[in-house]
């Protein structure tokens, strides 16, 4: 479940503090990387929650590919939040 509800989270909110902006007009600022901004937040997120379920799934290591798939959202983040800058 934590594996779930961290892809969904990474994937709602992780273009959406990307684009932010606090002295921005309209509060929205226009990333330089764009359509890779886009490809990590559709398709790299959801792949990444769906292999780290079925890996977790697997008679052996299951608790090891839920926690490397957590690393992987979790550095999925972080690249959100740089392309975004």
């Amino acid at each position: 479940m934590l594996v779930l509800v961290t892809g969904g989270l990474v994937a709602t909110f992780g273009p959406l503090l990307a684009i932010a902006c606090d002295t921005c007009q309209d509060g929205v600022r226009t990333p330089h990387f764009e359509n890779a901004l886009i490809l990590v937040a559709w398709l790299g997120v959801p792949l990444t929650t769906l292999l780290t379920v079925a890996g977790i799934f697997l008679p052996r290591g299951g608790a090891k590919a839920g926690g490397i798939g957590l690393g992987v959202l979790t550095v999925l983040m972080v690249t959100l939040l740089a392309l975004g800058q």
